[in-house]
């Protein structure tokens, strides 16, 4: 116990005297502390609070800052009292156009909304998802069959990362230092609050110093989150387009997570940017004071579950280098 003690002092003092240091060693697995991406008790199913992670050196990701969910759509009265309490002024919207028109935010008098969504303009996911099912069901065996699902789900969360632009990527960036620099909480979504939800958590996280696998748990929550909700999905489209049950569990990737979604995020900024930390500095454009406001406002000081800043824009295995 006293030798972790001196090694956490020992990493936060170099980190606060040098400031953003060259990448160390990823981040070790550790359990993932209880509590961590607690439910905001609300009608969406996977509304969350990102908070109560691990962070960089012994810290903890804290909560009631930053909040994730999906579609904020038929909030009830109890709903609302539940948002007014969080202090939360901005509800930032990832869904597209059609996605956002087809089931509209419930209006929350305390928040504003920002429309920020995340499409392809010229292949709405939204769209393309809804010609495979209107093509029957052997469209949605020749779409979907043999890893078809997945493959279209990999490849999409690759084109988010890899793509500049007011429709993609420059709204994870916006929202990146939204995060760092907001005085008030935030919460963002999309329709599921799996996919561009999901990403957006797991750059914040990662940028936080969370290992891996507690960003990856975070990640994967949404598949229960979701369950009821989903099932309720596969049996419409069972009796809406008179499918068979294993030609509607095609749709399951499309519905849910899987740990290799992420991986073609992570991959595509390797790819991309050479890694992580030159993804956030160059493929978002997050400067080092933006992400040292980040740490300072998002992370508790080793050993204080209290409101304590942990000021450090040092970096781990995810820090920018020099």
């Amino acid at each position: 116990m006293a030798l972790r003690a001196l090694r956490i002092a020992a990493g936060a003092t170099m980190a606060l005297s040098i400031g953003l240091i060259a990448p160390l060693a990823v981040p070790t697995a550790s359990a993932t502390p209880a509590g961590a991406g607690a439910s905001m008790g609300i009608t969406p199913a996977n509304a969350r609070d990102i908070g109560g992670y691990d962070g960089l050196f012994g810290s903890t990701v804290k909560t009631g800052l930053v909040y994730r969910s999906n579609a904020m759509t038929n909030l009830n009265a109890a709903d609302l009292a539940k948002l007014a309490t969080t202090g939360i002024t901005d509800i930032i919207d990832f869904r597209s156009p059609a996605e956002a028109a087809a089931a509209p935010d419930s209006l929350v008098p305390t928040a504003s909304n920002t429309k920020r969504p995340i499409y392809d303009p010229s292949n709405d996911f939204y769209a393309l998802v809804g010609s495979i099912l209107a093509g029957g069901a052997s469209n949605i065996q020749a779409k979907l069959g043999n890893g078809g699902g997945a493959t279209i789900m990999e490849n999409y969360y690759r084109w988010v990362i890899a793509t500049p632009g007011p429709t993609a990527r420059n709204q994870l960036a916006a929202t990146f230092k939204e995060a760092a620099t907001s005085p008030t909480p935030i919460l963002y979504h999309c329709t599921s609050g799996k996919d561009r939800t999901g990403m957006m958590t797991a750059i914040l996280l990662t940028a936080l110093g969370t290992p891996k696998n507690e960003v990856y748990e975070d990640y994967l929550k949404s598949n229960a989150n979701l369950a009821a909700s989903n099932a309720a999905t596969i049996a419409g489209l069972e009796a809406g387009y008179h499918l068979d049950a294993a030609t509607a569990h095609l749709m399951d990737p499309i519905l849910g997570v899987q740990a290799s979604f992420l991986d073609a995020a992570f991959d595509q900024m390797n790819k991309s940017f050479g890694s992580f930390a030159n993804f956030v500095r160059t493929g978002l454009g997050i400067d080092d004071a933006t992400l040292a406001a980040l740490r300072k406002k998002m992370l508790n000081s080793p050993g204080n579950s209290g409101g304590g800043a942990f000021g450090s824009s040092a970096g781990n295995g995810i820090g920018f280098g020099s």
